[in-house]
C-alpha cells in the first residue's frame, strides 16, 4: 500500500522551505507562483483539513500492539492506512491540479510579455525613422506622402502595443489572485530560462509503467482489493458457518473479482490516458519543430527584403510587412516552446500520482 503520508510531509517541507528562501523579491518564476498557489487554493486547504481529520480518526488504529482479536491486529492498521492513504491521495491531487493551474497562468503571461518586448522594439524603431522622417520632411529630404505613411504606421503599432500591454497587465493581476497577492503587485522580472522542453522525449513505455506505478486511481484500487482480502480471512470462520456455504464462496469471490475488475478498469484508463498524451506531446513537440523552420524563413524573407529596400528595390510597405510577419514567426516559436514544455509537464504528473491528462 502507498504511503502518502510521508510523500505529502516531504512535499510540504519542501514548499514552506522553498517559500522561506525565495523572501520577498521583485522577480516571480512558475515554481514560486504553483507554491503561492497551492498555500492560497482553499480547495487545498479544504483536503489538507479532510486529510487531517482522516487521519485523527484512524490513527490511533495504525499501531495496536495489546489487542486479541485479528481484527484489530491486523485488519484495523491495514484499513486505517487505507483510509489514511485515500485522504492524503486525494490531497496530493487536487496539489497537482493547482500546480498546472498556476503553470498555465504563468505560461499564458509570458506569451503576451514576450509580444509585448517585441512589439515595444518594433515601436522603437518605428518611432526612431518617423523622428527621422520629421527631420527629413523639413529639409524637403522625404515627401509629405511617405512622412504621413511612416507617422500613420507608427500609430498603428502603437496602438498595437496598447492592446497586448492591456493583455499582459490582466495576465499580471490574474497571478496575483491566483497567489493569494494584493492585485495591483508589479514585478520586474519573469524569470523564463528553466520553461524549455526537455530534448530528449521518454518512451511511452516509461510513462506507462511509472502511471501503473502510482496513479492513486491505480493504487487505491489494489489497496482497496487488500483491504478486503485481510477482512475476508478474518471473518471466514464466523460467516463459514453462519451462511450456506455455497452463498458465503459465491459473496466472497464476487469481492474480489470486483476488487480485481476495479484494478483492471483502473490501469487500462491509465494506459490509455498516457497514450492520447504522448501522442498529443509528439504533436506539440513536431509543432515546436516546424514553428522554427518557418521562423528562419521568416528571417530569409525579411533579411531578402530589406536588402532590397536599401537599394530601392522594395517599398516602405513591404519591408514592414515582412518585418512583421518575421515577429509573428518569433511569436509562434516561443507559443510553441512554453505548450510543449507545459503538455511535457502534464505527462510528468500523469505519469505520477495523478491528474491525467483528460481530468
Amino acid at each position: 500500500m502507498k504511503k502518502h503520508i510521508v510523500g505529502i510531509s516531504a512535499a510540504l517541507i519542501m514548499v514552506f522551505g522553498a517559500y522561506t528562501a525565495y523572501g520577498a523579491e521583485d522577480s516571480l518564476d512558475i515554481e514560486k507562483v504553483a507554491i503561492k498557489a497551492i498555500q492560497y487554493s482553499t480547495e487545498v486547504k479544504a483536503k489538507a483539513s479532510a486529510a487531517d481529520l482522516t487521519l485523527d480518526r484512524y490513527g490511533k488504529d495504525l499501531h495496536v500492539t495489546n489487542a486479541w482479536s485479528a481484527s484489530s491486529v491486523i485488519y484495523a492498521p491495514l484499513n486505517a492506512q487505507y483510509q489514511i492513504d485515500l485522504s492524503y491521495g486525494d490531497l496530493q491531487i487536487t496539489e497537482s491540479s493547482v500546480r498546472l493551474s498556476a503553470y498555465q497562468h504563468y505560461i499564458t503571461m509570458l506569451k503576451n510579455k514576450y509580444k509585448v518586448e517585441l512589439q515595444q522594439k518594433f515601436v522603437d524603431k518605428l518611432t526612431i525613422e518617423n523622428e527621422d522622417a520629421e527631420n527629413k520632411l523639413k529639409s524637403g529630404g522625404i515627401s509629405e506622402y511617405d512622412a504621413g505613411m511612416i507617422a500613420a504606421n507608427l500609430a498603428k503599432e502603437r496602438i498595437t502595443l496598447k492592446k497586448y500591454q492591456r493583455s499582459y497587465d490582466a495576465d499580471v493581476i490574474n497571478l496575483n489572485k491566483v497567489m493569494g497577492e494584493p492585485v495591483l503587485n508589479k514585478y520586474a522580472n519573469f524569470i523564463d530560462q528553466n520553461i524549455k522542453p526537455s530534448a530528449t522525449l521518454r518512451p511511452l513505455e516509461d510513462y506507462i509503467q511509472a502511471g501503473l506505478a502510482s496513479r492513486y486511481e491505480v493504487t487505491s484500487a489494489e489497496s482497496s482489493l487488500e483491504v478486503t482480502k485481510v477482512r475476508q480471512a478474518i471473518e471466514a470462520p464466523d460467516k463459514s458457518q453462519s451462511m450456506p456455504l455455497d452463498y458465503y464462496q459465491a459473496t466472497t469471490q464476487y469481492d474480489l473479482a470486483q476488487g480485481q475488475n476495479e484494478i483492471a478498469k483502473a490501469r487500462i484508463q491509465v494506459e490509455l490516458d498516457l497514450t492520447s498524451g504522448y501522442s498529443e506531446l509528439e504533436s506539440r513537440l513536431r509543432t515546436w519543430e516546424n514553428t522554427k523552420i518557418l521562423l528562419e524563413s521568416a528571417q530569409s524573407d525579411y533579411d531578402l527584403v530589406k536588402q532590397n529596400y536599401d537599394l530601392g528595390r522594395a517599398g516602405k510597405d513591404e519591408l514592414i510587412t515582412a518585418e512583421k510577419d518575421y515577429m509573428e514567426a518569433q511569436i509562434q516559436v516561443k507559443n510553441a516552446e512554453l505548450d510543449a514544455w507545459l503538455f511535457q509537464m502534464k505527462m510528468e504528473l500523469a505519469s505520477g500520482i495523478g491528474p491525467g491528462i483528460s481530468q
